[in-house]
């Protein structure tokens, strides 16, 4: 099975965070869809391994310091403590995630919005059939 961490990620966060718009690219009308949180893998996908350990960048964007910082703490929060054991796909799991910084404030282009972002290493172990 070949797994997207990004996408898996997303759609876990989607599902925990209804109210804020989840992506894996910076929406164009992003202060249209606040609050925004969005996962970026550094380096390239480890697909065809049977654990793979990613560092994903999350970042979580909202109009104010307060509101940004607020979402990005639950965001680790829930990360850290809720997402390992999440099963996906044909059993296929979520095993750990380690902090690599904790949320922190991130300066971003657009001045009317606020940024905090973390980086974690999640490790995910994958079923991988040969073919």
């Amino acid at each position: 099975m070949e797994t997207d961490e990004e996408t898996v990620t997303r759609d876990w966060l989607a599902g925990r965070f209804p109210a804020a718009f989840c992506c894996t690219e910076t929406p164009p009308d992003m202060a249209s869809v606040l609050p925004v949180i969005r996962v970026l893998s550094l380096g390239g996908p480890e697909t065809q391994l049977t654990i793979g350990k990613p560092s994903l960048s999350i970042a979580c964007f909202d109009v104010g310091r307060i509101a940004a910082s607020a979402l990005a703490k639950q965001v680790f929060h829930d990360m850290r403590f809720r997402f390992p054991g999440y099963v996906f796909g044909m059993g296929a799991s979520v095993n750990k995630v380690r902090t690599i910084s904790g949320p922190a404030f991130r300066p971003y282009d657009n001045t009317d919005l606020r940024c905090f972002g973390m980086t974690l290493q999640v490790t995910f172990h994958t079923i991988y059939a040969a073919t």
